[in-house]
């Protein structure tokens, strides 16, 4: 038996292996590849110690063996480059169709402008790339825009990599003064028309669990996310994104109205006409229009009882060809001015009223209404197939909510007999109901012209346009920021993009609208190049329109022998198209 002491002894002089020299081994490898070639590769190897592996230092290709032969054949060797030899050839390859566009579109619009005075030339710059970007990949995600910077000319040269578009969301959120500056600027901006706002509310899910304002309440996206909700405020005749408020997700429309009229007041000097949709109609807010005296056209409930006797004396004269709108065959309108009372509960003592006091105050008010034949046949053909599927669940004992027990009350005579349920239509009852089918109101305590209020109240709808352009073409379909400053930030810059989109959207109904008319000056080929430029306007969307002139790209060259910047051509359809808006591309 060997003793304890050498055993451990010789333990530790086994444990301890090899001295390490450091030195490296040169070996030789072979890489067969799929044609049958051996490729013959020299190979350095060393040993590291942390990672106790080895590791190639380097590996150097010797030659190859090629199929079915034996000896070593070299190979071509790389080109070698000099250390001080330089490309006598310059050249840079940009696309800049789309891009004269947009810029085009910064300068005539204003928007160019109104951001270099508000913001940093550098921050503004970058805000105008992150919009055109969103506009022209309808709405892609930022970690492409790098990439896309690297092929397009936009404002800001520089690559904005991830970190660079964080900082400036903060950035912005931070400089609220630059914000509002904007909003005032593009409300200030000249129209040539009277200034008509629309007024209207959208709401963003998000997955931001630090986002307190973001919450579960009135999402119109139902996809059970908290949300924060924008209320955005447009000028309808020149369609322009003017400003916006973020509130919290769970706040009602009708509430969102006060701080819209404080918004007014700090934006503009004059209030102008403030048109406003079902979302908003409360009697409460239309007594805030009428004590702050703004301008306001809004649609209220025909079932109302001050506005429902009214219409009970002009529904029989509605309809006569006098009523007919000058521009909407199926439209008839009628105008009624009356003196409507609003009650105010006084919540402070003032004068000769005294807090808790109900206060009258006598206000003119127009009414405008309205009846539409095509709504009409359409109501009553969904409320007589709404009455039948009732019926049927009456008559098999299926539970009712309120609303569905209220319209049974209302429009069947229910008879319980031994042989069960016999359910009969109230005709009567019916015959009332439809006759406010077709029947729209629109309120105002200024405008007076019916067709003006109703063609304003449909210029309105253009801001729906402008939620859907929100969440596709801006991406704003669930933004994935986690702080209320980066989202505040990247809201701005979306709102920024949309201003883009609407004023190029306006210019190309414009264009449409005089392509192919003939004013006496143009010559019937002009006349037909321009219908087929027309033709091709209507079957492409503004996104499309823009990816179409993204083809075009410009090559700066430079040589010894000179320089020179060579463009894509352009078709004579696409040369009309820009030249139309008065477009010059780089040649």
């Amino acid at each position: 038996m060997v003793p304890l002491r050498y055993h451990i002894g010789t333990l530790l002089e086994i444990n301890m292996g090899r001295a390490r020299t450091g030195k490296t081994s040169i070996g030789e490898i072979r890489v067969k590849r799929g044609n049958g070639d051996v490729y013959v590769y020299e190979r350095e190897l060393a040993y590291n110690p942390e990672t106790r592996k080895t590791f190639t230092v380097r590996k150097r290709l010797l030659g190859k063996i090629p199929a079915g032969q034996h000896e070593i054949v070299p190979t071509r060797p790389k080109k070698a480059v000099g250390v001080n030899k330089e490309p006598r050839v310059y050249a840079n390859r940009l696309r800049i169709g789309a891009l004269e566009i947009l810029q085009w579109i910064g300068e005539r619009s204003g928007i160019s402008q109104a951001l270099s005075s508000c913001f940093d030339d550098g921050d503004a710059l970058k805000i105008e790339t992150i919009a055109q970007y969103w506009l022209m990949t309808n709405g892609a995600e930022l970690s492409g825009l790098e990439a896309w910077q690297l092929c397009h000319r936009a404002p800001y040269a520089d690559g904005i990599s991830e970190q660079t578009y964080s900082r400036l969301f903060n950035d912005i959120a931070s400089n609220e003064s630059a914000i509002q500056q904007y909003f005032m600027t593009r409300a200030s901006a000249p129209t040539g028309k009277r200034k008509v706002l629309a007024v209207d509310s959208s709401t963003v899910d998000t997955y931001g669990a630090s986002q307190i304002e973001a919450r579960h309440g009135f999402s119109k996206e139902s996809n059970n996310l908290p949300s924060v909700k924008l209320l955005t405020i447009m000028e309808v005749n020149s369609l322009q994104p003017l400003a916006f408020h973020a509130q919290p997700g769970n706040v009602p429309d009708v509430l969102s109205i006060k701080n819209t009229l404080k918004q007014l007041d700090c934006l503009m000097e004059r209030t102008p006409l403030v048109v406003t949709d079902c979302g908003f109609t409360s009697e409460e807010n239309l007594l805030d229009f009428v004590r702050h005296s703004i301008p306001t056209l809004t649609r209220m409930k025909l079932s109302t009882s001050w506005i429902r006797e009214a219409f009970d004396e002009i529904k029989k004269e509605i309809t006569k060809h006098a009523n007919a709108c000058p521009f909407d065959t199926f439209t008839f309108g009628v105008t009624k001015t009356v003196k409507h009372e609003f009650q105010i509960l006084r919540q402070r003592t003032r004068g000769q009223y005294r807090a808790g006091d109900v206060q009258i105050l006598p206000r003119s008010l127009h009414i405008h209404f309205f009846y539409d034949d095509e709504k009409a046949t359409a109501d009553r053909a969904a409320f007589r197939s709404e009455l039948k599927q009732l019926k049927v669940l009456v008559e098999n004992g299926e539970t009712l909510n309120k609303a569905g027990q209220r319209k049974m009350e209302r429009f069947f005579f229910v008879k319980e007999t031994a042989k069960g349920k016999v359910v009969e239509f109230n005709d009567e009852a019916i015959h009332e109901y439809q006759t406010g089918h077709g029947f729209f109101v629109l309120i105002s305590n200024t405008e007076k012209d019916t067709w003006e209020a109703l063609r304003y109240y449909r210029l309105r709808e253009k801001i729906e346009e402008l939620f859907a352009a929100q969440t596709h073409s801006m991406a704003g379909r669930r933004p994935r920021v986690w702080t209320p400053e980066r989202l505040r930030g990247r809201q701005f810059v979306q709102f920024v993009g949309l201003g883009y989109y609407f004023f190029f959207l306006n210019e190309l109904k414009k264009l449409k609208a005089r392509l192919g008319v003939d004013d006496g000056t143009k010559s019937a080929v002009q006349l037909k190049n321009e219908s087929k430029l027309r033709s091709w306007l209507e079957n492409k969307t503004l996104v499309q329109i823009l990816q179409w002139f993204d083809a075009v790209y410009a090559m700066q060259v430079e040589t010894p022998y000179g320089k020179r910047t060579i463009t894509t051509e352009t078709t004579a359809r696409d040369e009309l198209f820009l030249r139309e808006l008065g477009i010059t591309l780089v040649r």
